[in-house]
């Protein structure tokens, strides 16, 4: 229990037995079995079923009992976990969230493609030299240490949909300095209970995270969120995002390495000492890449069809300037072979005359 908590706590909210039950006992099956085969990944193969069958055995003694047969074994193969699609995220996750900062979360997943833990650990400092530079595409520079390790953080940026949202929470302030005071107030009924608010002291600082919640709200909000829209329910809240983002990178055929290296899969020497130059060749690789990631205006589907038809137009063009010139040219023949009909015409009849 303790090296699963090691592995999920950071991920799920959980720091205790006690609330990893909690957590469980709010998620759904899949939900939960997809986090205990995430864990079964990091040990060996002799160790996968006992770890996986000890957490599950202490659930099920606790009353989570819809828990899903274990992907892992012979009895049922295990469920796919498809990426949103645009329109669902554009149209339903984001058109059924209420809070500007959960809207937020979606669009920082979906553009970084970090894991929900490391989305939730974003400071201010972590992105401010980019957004106060007016970047278009802007650099999520995280500490050393997110980057070491098996699990670590990609070279990602955010794009310009993204900056503006984050920006408009900034003015409004939803994102900032916060102190939480306890104020009495009284029910319908009268009744006197205290109320938690939070006072606003000031724009963000370097050590200000930049979302408020944890992996377990904004779980639950876009859960809500999905039923609402009637999206399909096999869909994970937050790694759906990221596989939309890791399709998009394919979509855009970039460098298997670089796209590596952007997603967080890549790891060593080379991702723990880069190069503020190498990140600016991650950056024009990454504003390529994001127009399969832009929910706004068209899709690339549309763009593709768009750049067919103009290239179609193109080669229409090209070629009515061809048959003009060839026009042109025939029309100048054809003036001349009126001359040659009139000279034999009149030659013709000078032989005729003698």
């Amino acid at each position: 229990m303790l090296y699963f908590l090691d592995f999920a706590g950071p991920e799920i909210g959980a720091k205790d037995p006690e609330s990893f039950l909690a957590w469980a006992k709010k998620a759904d099956g899949i939900e939960v079995q997809d986090m205990l085969e995430k864990f079964a990944e990091t040990k060996t193969r002799g160790q996968k079923l006992q770890a996986v069958s000890e957490v599950r055995s202490f659930l099920k003694r606790n009353g989570k009992m819809d828990l899903p047969v274990p992907g892992m074994t012979k009895q049922a193969p295990a469920r796919h976990h498809r990426s949103y699609k645009r329109d669902e995220i554009r149209e339903g996750l984001l058109a059924y969230l209420d809070q500007k900062t959960h809207k937020l979360y979606v669009l920082f997943t979906k553009d970084s493609g970090l894991r929900p833990v490391h989305v939730l650990a974003i400071l201010y400092r972590h992105i401010k030299a980019d957004l106060e530079a007016g970047k278009e595409y802007v650099h999520i520079d995280f500490d050393p240490p997110f980057y070491d390790g098996r699990k670590v953080a990609g070279r990602t940026f955010i794009g310009p949909e993204t900056v503006k949202l984050l920006k408009e929470c900034i003015d409004e302030k939803l994102i900032g300095q916060f102190e939480e005071q306890t104020k009495t107030v009284k029910d319908k009924w009268g009744r006197e209970k205290k109320q938690k608010i939070k006072i606003w002291l000031g724009p963000p600082k370097s050590d200000t995270p930049i979302f408020s919640f944890g992996y377990p709200a904004i779980t639950s909000a876009l859960k809500l969120a999905r039923k609402k829209a009637n999206l399909d329910p096999v869909l994970q809240p937050s790694m759906g995002l990221r596989k939309f983002f890791e399709n998009g990178l394919d979509r855009a055929n970039m460098d298997f390495d670089k796209k590596r290296l952007i997603e967080g899969h890549s790891t060593g020497v080379r991702n723990r000492h880069y190069t503020d130059r190498d990140v600016d060749e991650l950056r024009g690789l990454y504003s390529k890449a994001y127009r399969f990631l832009n929910l706004s205006g068209p899709g690339p589907e549309t763009e593709e069809t768009v750049e067919t038809l103009n290239k179609k137009v193109g080669d229409l063009e090209t070629q009515l300037a061809r048959y003009k010139v060839f026009e042109a040219k025939m029309t100048v023949l054809e003036d001349e072979l009126s001359e040659v009909r009139e000279l034999k015409k009149l030659l013709e009849k000078k032989l005729a005359e003698k």
